[in-house]
């Protein structure tokens, strides 16, 4: 019987994917009840000109829908855990250019 790690567990892998789709989708519905105040995140990260950030903004939250219900239902998962990757990386990328430059972000 062939030895199975938790990255080769299909129950890990289902799980795992179940998780990150949930996330995905509860993530872009957020997004979506305050499209405003996403944008205006998006802007104040600075790291886009202002195109691109509108375009972004209006673009995400969609983007992480289909990602996160694809991954829940299974359907294409190689292209939305791509899709998903490059999500995330856009956000660790921003995250830490800012970081880079001095920017701290506060919540109260």
């Amino acid at each position: 019987m062939p030895s199975t790690t938790l990255l080769t567990d299909p129950y890990a892998i289902t799980t795992a994917r179940w998780l990150i789709g949930l996330i995905f989708l509860l993530s872009s519905i957020t997004k979506l009840r305050d499209p405003k105040g996403f944008t205006m995140a998006v802007y104040n990260f600075r790291v886009l000109p202002a195109p691109l950030a509108d375009l972004y903004a209006a673009l995400i939250p969609y983007v992480e829908m289909v990602t996160g219900a694809l991954l829940l239902v299974g359907l294409f998962t190689q292209m939305a855990a791509a899709a998903a990757f490059l999500t995330l990386l856009s956000f660790t990328l921003a995250i830490g250019w800012n970081l880079a430059r001095g920017r701290l972000f506060y919540t109260s």
